[in-house]
């Protein structure tokens, strides 16, 4: 995994890329899927373009909620799930998708139901082989799964040299929860991958935050 120096962290978030990732390839894929399925294209991007600048929104608000109540974190999941639905359901039925912790919520005009989701349930059960500890606290804040550990002599939390890191939508942070702002846009990334057509991850920063 690639470290990235806080330059281009800067840079990987700018509004440009922001724009590009959430509205513009969400457009491309409504517009290919409606072009395919012979659906009305226009009418499938304005969905997938309007979904997708809610999308934005949640994530220009994540790096910020650090020192914010919880409601918003919350508010910030709730963009980014919302809009992330409206995208990937340009052009067919809506469907709501959100994941809370290891199963994902699904929810139609006629039923809810939840559904495993197999790196969200893989990724708490390493954490904890790793030494990392379930917090409570976060994870209600966060609406999203958090753990802590301790800090090493030069600062770190692992032997990868990280302040903090995520890992598919869960998060590590020092005992005082340090970067889990940031953390928290890297799990919105692991929402968003779902409907990335190409995938776009290699364009992203690395997760994890480095010294």
């Amino acid at each position: 995994m690639l470290v990235f120096l806080p330059m281009k962290i800067a840079r990987a978030f700018g509004e440009r890329d922001l724009l590009i990732i959430n509205l513009g390839i969400p457009a491309l894929k409504a517009a290919y899927k409606a072009d395919r399925e012979k659906k009305p294209i226009i009418k499938s991007v304005v969905q997938a373009i309007f979904g997708g600048y809610i999308m934005y929104q949640g994530f220009k608000l994540a790096p910020r909620i650090e020192n914010e109540p919880a409601w918003r974190a919350w508010q910030a999941k709730l963009l980014v799930n919302f809009g992330a639905s409206l995208a990937e359901s340009a052009g067919d039925e809506f469907v709501y998708r959100m994941d809370i912790g290891p199963v994902w919520l699904i929810a139609d005009k006629n039923r809810v139901r939840f559904k495993p989701a197999l790196n969200a349930t893989i990724a708490p059960l390493i954490h904890l082989a790793e030494g990392s500890k379930f917090s409570w606290e976060n994870s209600f804040k966060y609406g999203t799964l958090a753990f802590k550990r301790p800090i090493r002599a030069d600062g770190t939390i692992n032997s990868a040299g990280a302040l903090a890191y995520s890992n598919a939508n869960t998060f590590i942070t020092n005992e005082n929860g340090n970067h889990a702002g940031h953390e928290l846009v890297h799990t919105f990334q692991y929402r968003r991958a779902m409907i990335d057509w190409p995938n776009v991850s290699y364009f992203l920063p690395s997760k994890k935050t480095n010294r």
